[in-house]
């Protein structure tokens, strides 16, 4: 049988051991944070794309693009929150000439910390276009292009 000395672990080797893992912790949280937001980021997109796929259904019935959302006259029938409800949708429209969809992380949400890519939109030809909490154009990094 071994001495009393021998067996188990010290308190400065479990302190070294708390500490390491704490800071391996600290250097990998703000990665898996962004992936995260990123990953999230997909519900927008996704949404957006089918408000514009609703929009194009719309104007082939109607001969003219949906004003408004879920609820509203004339408007498409989508929800104007996202599935899990991080972005809030909104769309609006020149009857014949065009419209602008977008979705914006709610201030309040999970996605807000999204700060470089706070509202995605796309248009009725299809550009896809995304802005900062800034108001700066970051569309290459959102959209991934």
């Amino acid at each position: 049988m071994a001495p009393a000395a021998e067996r188990g672990l010290t308190l400065m080797e479990v302190l070294v051991a708390v500490a390491i893992v704490g800071i391996l912790s600290a250097l990998a949280y703000p990665g898996f944070r962004g992936q995260l937001l990123r990953a999230h980021r997909t519900e927008a997109m996704t949404s957006l794309l089918a408000l514009a796929a609703a929009q194009e259904q719309y104007f082939f019935t109607h001969r003219a693009y949906a004003t408004g959302l879920e609820g509203s006259q004339g408007g498409l029938p989508i929800s104007p929150r996202t599935a899990n409800g991080r972005y809030q949708l909104s769309v609006s429209a020149d009857h014949s000439s065009g419209y602008l969809a977008s979705a914006t992380a709610l201030p309040d949400g999970p996605q807000a910390a999204d700060r470089k890519c706070t509202t995605l939109t796309i248009d009725h030809s299809g550009t896809r276009r995304a802005y900062a909490a800034s108001g700066e154009d970051s569309t290459a990094a959102c959209w991934g292009r």
